[in-house]
């Protein structure tokens, strides 16, 4: 005990005289050496629940005596049924608490931040960003499947693939994918005809059906969904072109490009008499 004692007052000494060093260890040995990076665990808070699933978590049990067979996203129709029927002043009590809730997340995140260090910042923020996107495109995904957009179309050894799954058994995917794709690589050429084929037919199919699609996108307004190459171009603006004016060209110009070659300049002759006349 005394031993313990003894090395946790010798790093609590280092930390003081190298204010540096907290910042560079772990989140893990920080907790465990100073008392003045409190931290419970090494996770970051969860984001609280918003209102309306306060008023879910409070009419779940409810909901599920009254109707046992339903699912639980069932029961949560149920329940925005119910929060839409609900007074303002009920919502705006589970508004309150859902308030209050966030608040504590902020203080408690806030001082999650400050037992990181800058690189962990760094690192918390890419995966946020990283997030982001892939919410995006699953938001993006799930837009376009209620639009109705076209499936793509299949290539050929696509084809062949989904007509060779029954042939699995009970084999691992990684060893059925290896020994489809060396299959498909020895298979003679006119075995692969009727896939090739097929998947001209499939590539037909696409190309009307999205044709098609990308027309009622351009009625609706939904321009910005349609490929680039089959966007309405806009006219382009006739560039008013403004003639320079020509500079005046010189006499000796002029003559060196009539004959090509740069005439020699007259200097001035002064006469003998007019000399003589300044020097006296």
């Amino acid at each position: 005990m005394a031993g313990t004692m003894c090395a946790s007052l010798l790093w609590r000494n280092c930390l003081q005289r190298f204010s540096c060093i907290p910042q560079r260890l772990p989140l893990e040995v920080r907790c465990m050496v100073s008392r003045s990076y409190p931290c419970q665990t090494v996770d970051p808070p969860r984001r609280p629940t918003p209102s309306f699933f306060l008023f879910f978590k409070s009419k779940q049990e409810e909901i599920a005596q009254n109707n046992p067979d339903l699912r639980i996203h069932e029961q949560a129709k149920i329940a925005g049924q119910l929060w839409r029927e609900l007074d303002q002043k009920d919502k705006d009590r589970f508004h309150q608490e859902g308030l209050e809730r966030f608040a504590e997340y902020k203080r408690q995140y806030e001082n999650y931040l400050s037992n990181l260090t800058p690189n962990e910042i760094k690192e918390i923020k890419e995966k946020k960003r990283q997030r982001r996107i892939s919410l995006a495109k699953k938001r993006k995904k799930r837009e376009l499947k209620q639009l109705g957009k076209p499936l793509r179309s299949r290539n050929a050894f696509s084809l062949f693939l989904r007509s060779s799954k029954l042939e699995r058994g009970d084999a691992d995917v990684q060893t059925f994918l290896k020994g489809i794709v060396e299959y498909w690589k020895t298979m003679p050429e006119n075995e692969k005809e009727i896939y090739y084929h097929d998947a001209a037919l499939d590539k037909e199919r696409y190309d009307k059906e999205m044709a098609a699609w990308e027309d009622k996108m351009k009625k609706l307004g939904r321009e910005d969904l349609v490929r680039k190459a089959s966007r309405t171009k806009s006219p382009r603006k006739k560039r008013t072109v403004v003639a320079k004016k020509k500079k005046p060209v010189s006499r000796l110009k002029e003559k060196v490009s009539k004959s090509g070659t740069k005439p020699k300049r007259k200097r001035k002759t002064v006469s003998k008499s007019t000399q003589t006349g300044d020097d006296d």
